[in-house]
């Protein structure tokens, strides 16, 4: 049976097929001179700008059999070796050596040496890894959707795991090293586990569990969750926890007894910080915007608390200055806070903007905050000492021993940034490590097939990588990993097969791709976009660039002697963050001599010659027009409208073409496609959950088709004009215009 695999030229997820095979790599530069081989680092504060990292050895992939049509469905991860998706939490060894990261939905803990910045080790954990507490002997792991924690020997990475009450979120290791203490979200519990038999021996009750912050990305489609806190007083002989979402106590529990020792009433009691002594409990008021400090042992507050500008953010951690006269913490103002309690008094930093995370120095004498920027506060000058700005985070820690920090954000490029502030007025930047393995393909958002049928190129949104996937032996060529703030945006293919073209957000470069030698030629300077479009001929690039001043990026493709032409103005374009983002469309018509670009903002649709390239023809009357599709032919030119629910056509004659009509098509529509065997465009509405089949002629409905349990992404045709269309159901998965199913995706 002939085999038949379809790429659609969107992906939504990274597809996770986990090979235990190890690769050697090197990072090169452009000119292929080798800089550093066999080490896990992604970029280098002197070099990160012209350097990629490049992966030379295949890999057989997995062939699965489509479901019930007798296709052949063949699954690939386009990255490679073990990898560490979904972080979730991250903690520094006591002797501050080696720091561990938990990776949610792989399964696993990736230990890393401080000073190599090597991988030590990979730990298989349970499923739902968010949380880890370590001392020198063990880690544990809580694992969320298991119901129970992994421990870890620290000694040989051995691991067991324990039973608990359902849904373990947060874990601390009681001071005297024997027992754990995990909060359960479920119940509402907190399980006390014996570290030397490994065993569950007591159950706090009533114990507050909660998610402060869950966070979504609509560019990546992953996720993050930040439960509460909780703390051990000096010895270990209370916990305190602030019960934020049920009795707007500050609660202390004894660790003898396991019961409820005593209560604070605080208004919105959330969050919580100690002070280095532990004498000192720190905590905030949600609803009042106030600051407070209590005494451990009188379980009273102290003095009179200080109000938080703009109030305190759900991001839990609060930390002090040596005696527990300052803290530091976030808030829901665009600043970051620091309150002094003997003044009563609170101090903005506006330049930091507000704290997504924060943590302090071993010594508490500065706050290390993180945000788009990583910045050092003194306690003791009230005054910001560095900003080092460009990367985002979500997460972060800083060393218990050494002016060290890390940070990450999961959602946005799946890397680990290093920090040192060692003089604390000039952070440097030491580089970012990948969870697990270097070369990760995650996040796919686009690709695309060449037309020879021999190579497919994956924009890796995530890991900020390129794939090149040969289709002829199911093999990967070679996978690119760019710099970690680049923010890879798509990927083309010339029409002969042989370059492929990769666009990126803020790299404000265009990298060209040699696809005979699987190398990269040509970094072309001073373009940067979204969409990328190549004239028939394979002479020039067009790429949309929408951010500031909207432009569409004009590129002489020729090989490694590719440059960049000019700019042209277009008016404001921009993005609908449905299926991981959708930019407004840019088309070059059949005859190769005109580009069109759907202005939607201006509500407006303009024709450049590309001769000249100037604009000679501004078409209005749309409705925030959206994408585009030409007919075979290429007099024709639909239009979705977006906002007005319908499909315009144009009769395109270049600087004669006019609209011809508006048609009603559905709720939302978003992508279209022509079918050339048969001659109809296909339209996607998004909201209305419907595929649309227009005459291209008339605009006339042919066919509507219902998905009442999903949402149309993107339609194709194969050669005889049978649809494709991939839906963002629940299943994931790829129809054709019966709805008759090709394959499930299998996301994570």
């Amino acid at each position: 049976m002939k085999k038949n695999i379809f790429f659609l030229t969107l992906l939504l997820f990274s597809y996770n097929f986990l090979f235990a095979q190890q690769v050697d790599y090197q990072i090169i530069t452009e000119k292929g001179e080798i800089i550093q081989s066999n080490k896990n680092i992604l970029d280098s504060e002197e070099d990160e700008d012209n350097i990629f990292i490049s992966f030379e050895p295949s890999k057989q992939l997995e062939d699965i059999k489509m479901i019930s049509t007798g296709k052949n469905q063949q699954n690939f991860d386009p990255g490679a070796g073990q990898e560490g998706d979904y972080m979730q939490a991250a903690k520094f060894s006591p002797d501050g050596t080696k720091f561990f990261i938990v990776n949610r939905q792989t399964y696993n803990v990736t230990v890393f040496d401080w000073e190599t910045k090597d991988t030590v080790a990979n730990i298989p954990i349970g499923n739902g890894g968010v949380n880890i507490a370590i001392n020198n002997e063990l880690a544990v792991i809580t694992c969320l959707f298991d119901n129970y924690v992994t421990i870890v020997d620290l000694s040989d990475y051995s691991t067991v795991d324990v039973p608990t009450n359902e849904r373990p979120a947060n874990v601390q290791i009681h001071p005297n090293g024997n027992f754990a203490y995990v909060g359960c979200e479920t119940n509402y519990v907190c399980d006390v586990i014996d570290l030397t038999t490994n065993t569950v021996v007591a159950t706090i009750t009533d114990f507050p569990v909660y998610a402060e912050i869950i966070s979504w990305s609509t560019g990546s489609g992953r996720n993050f969750v930040k439960y509460n806190e909780f703390f051990f007083t000096y010895g270990g002989d209370y916990i305190v926890v602030a019960a934020h979402t049920s009795d707007n106590l500050l609660k202390f529990y004894s660790t003898n007894t396991n019961t409820l020792e005593g209560t604070v009433p605080i208004d919105g009691c959330r969050n919580v910080g100690i002070s280095p002594d532990s004498t000192i409990v720190f905590t905030t008021g949600y609803y009042d915007h106030l600051a407070y400090r209590v005494d451990v042992d009188t379980r009273t507050i102290i003095g009179n608390p200080v109000a938080i500008p703009d109030g305190p953010s759900g991001n839990p951690g609060i930390y002090s200055n040596p005696d527990g006269t300052k803290i530091y913490l976030g808030n829901n103002g665009n600043h970051g806070t620091l309150i002094d309690f003997i003044d009563e008094e609170s101090v903005t930093f506006p330049q930091t903007y507000s704290a997504f995370w924060c943590s302090v120095s071993y010594d508490h004498q500065y706050v290390v905050h993180g945000n788009y920027n990583f910045a050092i506060i003194n306690f003791d000058t009230e005054s910001v000492e560095d900003i080092y700005s460009g990367y985002t985070q979500s997460f972060g820690i800083a060393s218990p021993t050494d002016y060290h920090a890390l940070a990450f954000d999961p959602l946005r490029m799946e890397c680990i940034h290093l920090f040192d502030f060692t003089t604390p007025s000039n952070i440097t930047k030491e580089g970012a490590v990948l969870p697990a393995d270097n070369y990760e393909g995650d996040a796919p958002i686009r690709v695309q097939v060449s037309t020879d049928g021999t190579k497919a190129v994956l924009a890796n949104h995530l890991s900020q990588s390129v794939t090149i996937f040969n289709i002829t032996n199911s093999e990967v060529d070679t996978i690119f990993n760019f710099p970690v703030n680049a923010d890879i945006k798509s990927v083309a293919i010339t029409h002969n097969s042989e370059y492929a073209v990769v666009s990126f957000d803020d790299y404000y470069k265009t990298v060209i791709i040699d696809l005979t030698t699987n190398e990269i030629v040509k970094e072309v300077v001073g373009s940067s976009g979204h969409t990328i479009r190549i004239t028939p001929d394979d002479e020039y690039a067009y790429i949309s660039n929408i951010g500031g001043t909207d432009k569409i990026n004009v590129i002489r493709l020729d090989g490694a002697d590719s440059y960049y032409v000019s700019g042209i103005t277009t008016g404001s374009m921009g993005v609908f963050w449905a299926h991981y983002g959708i930019y407004s469309d840019i088309r070059i018509d059949p005859t190769g001599n005109y580009c069109v670009a759907a202005v939607s903002f201006d509500d407006k649709v303009k024709i450049i010659d590309i001769s000249t390239n100037t604009i000679v023809q501004e078409l209005t009357g749309f409705d925030f027009p959206f994408q585009l599709a030409f007919n075979n032919t290429g007099d024709k030119l639909a239009v979705t409208n977006k906002n007005g629910n319908s499909v315009s056509i144009i009769n395109f004659n270049g600087a004669s073409s006019s609209v011809q009509g508006t048609y009603n098509c559905g709720d939302t529509p978003t992508r279209v496609a022509f079918n050339s065997v048969t001659n109809e465009f296909f339209v996607c509405n998004n909201n209305g959950e419907s595929v649309v089949k227009i005459n291209h002629e008339t605009g006339a409905i042919i066919q509507t088709i219902f998905f009442n349990d999903g949402y149309p992404v993107k339609v194709d045709f194969d050669s005889e004009g049978n649809s494709i269309i991939l839906v963002n159901s629940s299943p994931h998965q790829i129809v054709n215009q019966q709805k008759t199913q090709y394959f499930k995706l299998i996301i994570q």
